[in-house]
């Protein structure tokens, strides 16, 4: 049970940072972000703030980023016949689409290094000590010139 609630606290952990490289760049382009949930299903939880609708979802699988012109023209929701042109994800350039597109994948390689860095920092950087404990006669590693070797561990 320990390992399911392992997943899907990692899982869980980076969906968040995904979903917010895409939050976070939308915003600072001026997109008008309406929905903001991790996880897919029914709402278990959800909160209403700066007019952004933010929710945890029953399935822990995965999340989305709502944004005002994200669907085109097919499926327009309520909240989005009155957002003005400038707000909207489909009228800003492609470099500033493609940078909230590309923001999700970049955050997650920054959370990779930044808990790497954690791991380190708290366990300390493997020395890559190898302790050769037997050399087959003839073999590859004999001809080659490693010898048996053994160290204590300081």
């Amino acid at each position: 049970m320990i390992t399911v609630f392992a997943f899907i606290f990692v899982l869980s952990l980076l969906v968040l940072a995904h979903e917010c490289g895409h939050f976070l760049m939308a915003r600072r382009f001026g997109i008008r972000v309406l929905h903001f949930a991790l996880g897919y299903g029914p709402k278990i939880v959800s909160w209403m703030w700066r007019g952004i609708e933010f929710s945890i979802r029953m399935l822990p699988l995965g999340g989305y980023v709502r944004m005002a012109g994200m669907e085109g023209n097919l499926i327009e929701g309520p909240g989005e016949f009155s957002v003005p042109s400038s707000e909207r994800f489909d009228t800003k350039p492609l470099w500033q689409r493609s940078l909230v597109v590309l923001a999700g994948p970049l955050m997650n390689l920054i959370l990779s290094v930044f808990l790497l860095f954690i791991v380190f920092s708290i366990s300390g950087i493997p020395t890559g000590r190898i302790a050769v404990l037997e050399v087959m006669p003839g073999g590859p590693a004999e001809r080659s010139g490693i010898q048996k070797r053994w160290q204590r561990a300081p």
